[in-house]
């Protein structure tokens, strides 16, 4: 039995169903033969039976599973709303993390508590790159003075991790997150500790990278790089009067290091798109046209052009004396293409774009 969460995702490429609620059995040939018992002594036996994958339990027989939420009038309702704001766009600064969150909880079923564990495989010697470097101490205080308090700062983090790594885990095969998302620091060694005159408080940088993004993902064909950083306050023990770190980096793995995030709880944020600072009051909106873009981006229709088209494109440098004709001026538009060069982007698209820096 493979990996639950691998074994999801190779089904999914498959178009098979898959159950991967089915672990904690203990011996597990045994548990197929107490199985195979049961089934016999059913009553009516036959060669089907149904299993919640919520729950690990196996039924003999063909079950009806019934979610009683989702057939409520007002959960109806609200899904419906929810479609309809997206489809139409009719969604503003204030309110757009509020609507993903909500989205994402009610027509996504994505369920929230626990850590964040992200993977970062890296093998130096066939990968030729580390997955991150420690930055400066003058690098990391320009970092934090681009932190800005964003209201509902932390949903826009978690949520926006989240969707970037859902969309690149369903397109990259099991075992390769390192080619789409590193650690940018050590959040173990980013913290900024204060004591006061009745209190000590302090706060941890965490920072990651979703890096060569558009070779993957089709409606994030003109962003190659997506930076979050986040500060987040320290636990304070009061019985003892410590200050405790939630978020740092996993050296468990021998070929690279894992950001495990405990807390989204934001005090401070910023993002980096191709390199650029999104501005602190534009955030909230960035975000939604990022994540509207999941569900109604039809600039390829619109232009009848195929990515695969693009690529081809820019990999025969065509463009080179092509520089009046459309596919030139698509991949200008997409800023694929400047003054007849590749862009930092358009490298990235086509699998040429220097991980390490």
């Amino acid at each position: 039995m493979t990996n639950a969460p691998h074994a999801s995702q190779i089904c999914r490429h498959l178009g098979l169903p898959c159950v991967d609620g089915l672990f904690g059995f203990g011996d597990l040939a045994g548990s197929y033969r107490t199985l195979e018992r049961k089934l016999k002594s059913a009553p009516q036996f036959c060669n089907q039976i149904t299993i919640d994958g919520h729950s690990g339990k196996i039924y003999a027989g063909t079950g009806d599973f019934k979610r009683d939420n989702y057939k409520l009038p007002e959960i109806k309702m609200l899904r419906e709303l929810l479609k309809l704001k997206i489809k139409y766009n009719a969604v503003d600064a204030k309110i757009a993390p509020l609507v993903w969150r909500l989205w994402d909880v009610i027509v996504q079923n994505r369920r929230y508590g626990g850590t964040y564990n992200m993977k970062c495989y890296v093998s130096e010697s066939s990968i030729g790159y580390k997955s991150f470097t420690q930055p400066s101490r003058n690098e990391i205080t320009d970092i934090r003075t681009k932190l800005a308090v964003v209201e509902k700062g932390n949903l826009i983090v978690q949520d926006m991790i989240e969707f970037l790594h859902s969309h690149l885990w369903a397109q990259v095969s099991s075992g390769k997150h390192y080619l789409y998302v590193r650690p940018l620091l050590d959040p173990m060694k980013n913290m900024d500790i204060r004591h006061g005159k009745h209190d000590s408080e302090g706060a941890q940088l965490t920072g990651l990278e979703f890096f060569n993004i558009n070779q993957y993902v089709d409606f994030l064909i003109d962003i190659r790089s997506i930076k979050i950083y986040f500060s987040t306050r320290l636990w304070h023990n009061r019985f003892i009067d410590e200050l405790y770190p939630l978020n740092y980096l996993d050296y468990t793995n021998p070929g690279g290091e894992s950001v495990i995030i405990n807390t989204y709880n934001a005090t401070g944020v910023s993002i980096f798109i191709n390199d650029v600072l999104v501005p602190a009051k534009n955030l909230a909106m960035v975000y939604h046209v990022l994540r509207r873009r999941a569900y109604h981006w039809r600039w390829y229709e619109e232009n009848r052009v195929t990515k695969r088209e693009i690529i081809r494109y820019l990999e025969s440098q065509a463009y080179l004396n092509d520089r009046h004709s459309k596919l030139y001026y698509l991949c200008e538009e997409r800023n694929l293409i400047e003054d007849m060069n590749l862009t930092q982007t358009g490298l990235s698209l086509i699998g040429r774009f220097e991980n390490d820096k």
